[in-house]
């Protein structure tokens, strides 16, 4: 009668593994926390999209402000005299 003695299954794995880390594999809360978890890198990847998109325009209206002081910087003329004694 030995050879027919119960050996344990998954679900007896599963049931002493409850303890330890809380939830059934496949148990509603399980796939709440898993939900939640995927919820929360969703909406982390699209706020460091967005925290980018702001960076690139921000730098996008600094360089337009500072093309269009362009035509406001004055004109230096080069001096005639200055070409033979550069070095």
């Amino acid at each position: 009668m030995s050879a027919l003695r119960k050996r344990p299954t998954l679900r007896d794995a599963d049931l002493t593994v409850v303890g330890e880390a809380g939830a059934l594999p496949g148990s509603p809360e399980a796939g709440h926390v898993a939900a939640l978890k995927q919820l929360w890198q969703l909406a982390y990847r699209e706020a460091s999209t967005l925290a980018y998109a702001d960076a690139f325009r921000g730098i996008m209206v600094a360089f337009v402000i500072a093309t269009s002081l362009v035509p406001l910087m004055r004109n230096v003329a080069p001096s005639g005299a200055g070409s033979s004694q550069a070095h």
